[in-house]
């Protein structure tokens, strides 16, 4: 490999100015419900509290029980929960630009049912949130600790070292990445794709315990948080193109923090990460 070019590993305060396409997170409901539930109120809390939001539109679905009239309340009602929860959180309401309970969703009936264990279909359960970053208003804000591939050349990359990737950020809780992460993600996928010869484990780790066990991942309810975000990172790379027979992926829950003991956000954002370790180059 010969030197490495535009590779930079950024700080987890970095924004990176992106343009302004919208976002779509989709939380779904039980049947004729329109509380929201644990899961789901915790995705609204960090689409909250995502940097720079611009705009953000709800809409919401039924499936195909009940009748039309019913169905239409019950969308808006659904609209609304979400609506809700996002101004207790802290959303101004002139940011909220759509409003909408649309009834049932398009095209469903019974025939498109592929569960028989639901009476309906989950799938049409639904509110979209969709949101858009204020892209004019970002800063590229570098931290001195910057790791650029201007001063690296292939002998300082060596067999064993450590790349903390603290810009790749997950919703709390979840392994989904925030829109923030995309930069450093392609980054990534670009390195891999440029030096076929490199391989890689990718490690997870969580913030906010001090047992060492992993964390409860409310997507996939399971207690295997970490891993779960080091193979997000993984399956990434893989539709980027990349080998698999080049990567493993590894969780280590709350056993390696940087901040034994977070005192601010900030050393909780530190404390959930991903590392790069370079095991062949």
């Amino acid at each position: 490999m010969r030197n490495l070019l535009f590779f930079s590993v950024i700080v987890f305060s970095t924004f990176i100015a992106f343009s302004q396409e919208k976002n779509t997170v989709i939380i779904y409901f039980s049947i004729n419900e329109q509380t929201l539930s644990a899961k789901n109120q915790l995705i609204i809390y960090n689409i909250a509290n995502t940097p720079l939001i611009d705009s953000i539109e709800i809409v919401a679905y039924t499936d195909f029980l009940g009748t039309e009239n019913y169905n239409q309340e019950l969308s808006e009602k659904r609209s609304k929960s979400v609506y809700s929860y996002l101004i207790k959180k802290g959303i101004p309401k002139n940011k909220i630009v759509i409003l909408k309970g649309m009834g049932i969703y398009p095209n469903s009936n019974a025939s498109e049912r592929t569960d028989t264990s639901d009476r309906g279909i989950a799938a049409h359960r639904i509110a979209e949130i969709r949101y858009s970053i204020i892209a004019d208003k970002q800063n590229e804000l570098i931290s001195k600790d910057t790791l650029s591939a201007n001063n690296i050349n292939e002998e300082e990359l060596e067999v064993g070292r450590q790349i903390v990737l603290e810009n790749i950020i997950f919703y709390g809780g979840t392994p989904l990445f925030k829109t923030e992460s995309e930069p450093a993600l392609d980054e990534l996928a670009y390195i891999m794709n440029k030096y076929t010869d490199l391989k890689i484990e990718i490690q997870g780790h969580i913030c906010c315990q001090t047992d060492g066990k992993d964390g409860y991942d409310m997507i996939n309810n399971n207690y295997t948080l970490s891993v779960n975000r080091a193979k997000a990172v993984y399956d990434f790379l893989i539709r980027s193109g990349i080998d698999k027979k080049r990567m493993t992926y590894k969780g280590f829950g709350s056993a390696k923090k940087r901040f034994p003991e977070e005192k601010n956000e900030e050393e909780e954002n530190l404390n959930r990460r991903v590392e790069i370790m370079i095991l062949e180059k």
